[in-house]
């Protein structure tokens, strides 16, 4: 008998225009190795290594799938759905002061 591996990936950043690296953390216990993997965003292959890229160009929700092989033949696998945003636009105001005076800044980020 061998040990299930449980797939578990995370993100290395979640903002439009920047290169996302999709992180393994797959763990098994015993003697076992993963050996084969394949990540899917959607329906769509991306890569069939221990870790992959993408670029994502439009801020929305997104569906991936990382699917894990043992050198045993087990398998399992994990569908995570994420958010990939703008980046945030740092604002702030502050009213006009005298030298010496306290200010107080609010914040007007988006």
């Amino acid at each position: 008998v061998f040990t299930q591996p449980v797939a578990n990936f995370d993100l290395s950043t979640r903002c439009v225009g920047d290169m996302v690296q999709f992180l393994d953390n797959t763990t098994i216990a015993g003697s076992s190795n993963i050996t084969n993997w394949i990540w899917k965003i959607g329906a769509n292959l991306l890569s069939s290594t221990s870790g992959a890229s993408f670029v994502f160009t439009e801020p929305r929700n997104y569906q991936t799938s990382l699917r894990v092989e043992t050198n045993n033949g087990c398998v399992d696998s994990l569908t995570r759905q994420f958010f990939i945003g703008p980046y945030p636009v740092a604002s702030f105001t502050w009213k006009d002061i005298c030298f010496g005076d306290s200010v107080s800044f609010t914040s007007t980020s988006t």
